[in-house]
């Protein structure tokens, strides 16, 4: 058993050697490093920052028409964060936002929040969204899922500014859907 060990002890430091290159011949002295107190400071540029990913606004008119981690946004294929001016020190969110829908229903929601209209055919959800600039005039994004018989049919998201409403949202199947949706309000905070 101890030469058993012994003997792996010695392949393993064979091919340690071996795999690094190291030529250790007969009554050749190992190679020394020169120790000194001096220590050498190698200063390094860091590499550049990646490039920016270039979204190309494609137009669609559902969240199918979008590749990946893209979405349907009033008509052009992009993210919910390329909406909004993020490179500044000071940031601001909102989170309150006060929906008025076109059946006279008034909501005070969070992100993340929604309802439904015409028994479910028409869903709604405030999205959520990064931290933005203060004065960057922030849009509110809001998913529109069409639906019949709870199977999805379309999905979009549109953006609407503070004060305005949303254009008519009609329905695939069902012509009298004339839905819209009012952003009353939101309470903005900003660090």
């Amino acid at each position: 058993m101890k030469k058993l060990i012994i003997c792996s002890l010695l392949l393993l430091s064979l091919i340690l050697l071996v795999g690094c290159n190291i030529k250790i011949t007969k009554n050749t002295p190992a190679p020394s490093v020169p120790v000194t107190a001096e220590t050498t400071v190698v200063e390094t540029t860091p590499p550049p920052p990646p490039a920016p990913v270039v979204v190309q606004n494609t137009s669609c008119k559902d969240n199918a028409d979008c590749t990946g981690v893209l979405q349907c946004i009033d008509g052009s294929c992009r993210t919910v964060a390329s909406l909004y001016k993020t490179d500044c020190d000071q940031k601001c969110n909102y989170n309150t936002v006060k929906i008025i829908t076109s059946d006279g229903e008034p909501f005070t929601l969070n992100r993340g929040n929604g309802d439904y209209a015409y028994a479910g055919a028409v869903e709604w959800k405030l999205l959520s969204g990064p931290d933005y600039c203060p004065g960057s005039n922030s849009l509110v994004p809001i998913a529109i899922i069409k639906k019949t018989t709870g199977k999805i049919l379309g999905e979009e998201v549109i953006t609407i500014h503070k004060g305005e409403t949303s254009k008519i949202i009609t329905h695939p199947t069902i012509a009298r859907v004339r839905f819209t949706v009012k952003v009353d309000n939101y309470t903005e905070t900003c660090s």
